[in-house]
């Protein structure tokens, strides 16, 4: 088979995108290679959808707290966070300080 014009395969994207087939059964039925098609259907693809999404970024708010009660004692308290992160506090801190931290850790 010869060179096939952009529109003629404009118009075999769009036949095999209502064709409900596989790339590969549409392909023999069609006679043409499937790497073809698929090199077709890539090419064709806008822009946009060919570029990898921007990572999400995730809004950080930090607020002013109270300096927790108790410090000076030397005692601490562990709020660990899955297995690889560990946060001390001095013995003492206001628990709702701590529960307010979990929750907008977790």
């Amino acid at each position: 088979m010869g060179r096939i014009a952009k529109v003629e395969q404009s118009r075999i994207i769009e036949e095999f995108e209502r064709s409900g087939m596989t790339q590969q059964a549409f392909a023999e039925r069609r006679g043409i290679a499937v790497s073809t098609l698929r090199s077709w259907i890539y090419r064709a693809r806008p822009v946009e959808e060919a570029a990898p999404a921007a990572p999400r970024l995730v809004p950080v708010h930090v607020v002013a707290s109270p300096a927790p009660s108790g410090a000076g004692t030397g005692a601490l308290l562990e709020l660990a966070i899955g297995e690889r992160i560990v946060v001390r506090f001095p013995a003492g801190t206001d628990p709702r300080y701590l529960a307010e931290l979990v929750s907008a850790v977790a």
